[in-house]
């Protein structure tokens, strides 16, 4: 485990342009969720130059049953002006420009992923700290009975678009 918590330095053509990125272990944790319990190593990420804060959580293969609830924690997390994450960090204490959940599902395993881009002039560790407290009341509390029927109107209502469009799933 002691591989885990270096910090690494990785660089990556993007855009035509060599950028170097640094990741650190912020530790492992488990879990405990209504969902079930999961052993996870909680990864951080900054680009050189980058106001943004990121992270990455190891999750569940994409077939496997305990990434539904994951998904739910992305939508109750991020990705209206009423989820937790866009309430307190860009709309009360406007720390963020922008902030956004999701998991990235694949076939061997998975991330869930949290980044926010810090306003200038932001310490970017007390967007840190304000993360961590409403990741910590999600996964100590779950989520309310309104934030699931909201998640899971922007769920199907995404569904219901996709199915609208020309190639809306990306086909």
């Amino acid at each position: 485990c002691s591989l885990l918590l270096r910090a690494k330095t990785m660089t990556i053509v993007a855009g035509g342009r060599l950028r170097q990125y640094r990741y650190w272990s912020e530790g492992t944790a488990r879990l405990t969720t209504p969902a079930g319990e999961y052993d996870t190593v909680v990864w951080a990420s900054q680009r050189d130059g980058s106001s943004r804060v990121s992270r990455v959580w190891h999750a569940p293969a994409w077939k496997d049953p305990r990434v539904q609830p994951l998904r739910l924690a992305a939508e109750v997390l991020s990705g209206s002006k009423s989820a937790r994450l866009d309430r307190r960090l860009v709309y009360e204490k406007e720390l963020v420009t922008n902030v956004t959940t999701f998991v990235d599902e694949s076939e061997l395993a998975g991330g869930f992923l949290l980044i926010a881009t810090v306003k200038p002039g932001v310490d970017p560790a007390v967007v840190e700290k304000e993360i961590d407290a409403i990741v910590a009341e999600l996964i100590a509390k779950g989520p309310t009975a309104e934030e699931v029927q909201r998640a899971q109107s922007r769920s199907l209502a995404r569904f219901v678009r996709g199915t609208e469009t020309l190639g809306g799933f990306g086909g």
